[in-house]
């Protein structure tokens, strides 16, 4: 009687010969694969960017390069990012290119401005050197960095000063009183309520504004918290 082992072989050996040399050849296929696209070169786009790679976390080879979840990552971990991308350039080449969020207002506080973007995120501490941008000036005591502010009035404040500058610049929103806020141009005071949907305080604003360039006139005063708007020349 034939040993069970030498059956074996005989019934199963071309399979598992044929088995093995299929993973060989998969593990030599990948091995190659991964040395021929090896990152060799990271390219960062972007001006007044700083980008600092670590690259013994980085990983090796563009092949399999996650860029879906270390996008995720990096924008959860860096608030002031408003996205990043990753793109491959093979064979040995990453590049990089990250977008900073742009400020739309000086938010003024207490003790210090900041630089705010359209989100309500916090970019950094303003100064003299900073952009030109419509003041909003809400007595908050303290932010960071990175903060996303939820506080009602800086939320109507931007949305009101985004929503309106292409039609009027707006130089300063400051608190009028519990309930309202107070906008500035050059020549036109603007009360509107700070919990009442933006968009809709906005179309009102813009449809009087057409229709007093129309006439030729432009008031100095609008009070846009009532139903029926007050106008003063």
């Amino acid at each position: 009687m034939k040993p069970k082992r030498v059956i074996f072989w005989r019934k199963f050996g071309r399979i598992v010969g044929y088995v093995l040399l299929f993973v060989s050849f998969s593990g030599a296929v990948y091995l190659v694969s991964i040395w021929m696209f090896t990152i060799k070169s990271i390219i960062v786009v972007g001006t007044n960017i700083q980008v600092r790679v670590d690259e013994a976390r980085l990983p090796k080879t563009l092949l399999l390069f996650p860029s879906a979840t270390l996008r995720a990552q990096l924008l959860t971990d860096n608030p002031i990012l408003a996205d990043i991308q990753f793109q491959k350039k093979y064979p040995h080449t990453l590049v990089i290119v990250p977008t900073l969020r742009t400020a739309v207002v000086r938010l003024s506080l207490v003790s210090r401005e900041v630089l705010v973007d359209e989100s309500g995120i916090v970019l950094a501490d303003a100064d003299f050197t900073s952009a030109p941008l419509p003041r909003l000036v809400i007595p908050l005591t303290a932010v960071h960095i990175g903060e996303k502010i939820g506080d009602p009035r800086v939320t109507a404040g931007i949305s009101f000063i985004t929503g309106i500058r292409d039609t009027l610049q707006i130089r300063s929103i400051s608190v009028e009183d519990e309930r309202s806020l107070r906008a500035k141009s050059d020549k036109l005071d603007i009360l509107f309520p700070q919990d009442g949907p933006i968009p809709v305080t906005l179309a009102t604003l813009q449809t009087l504004l057409a229709g007093f360039r129309i006439k030729g006139t432009l008031p100095t005063f609008i009070d846009l918290r009532f139903n029926k708007p007050i106008i003063k020349f």
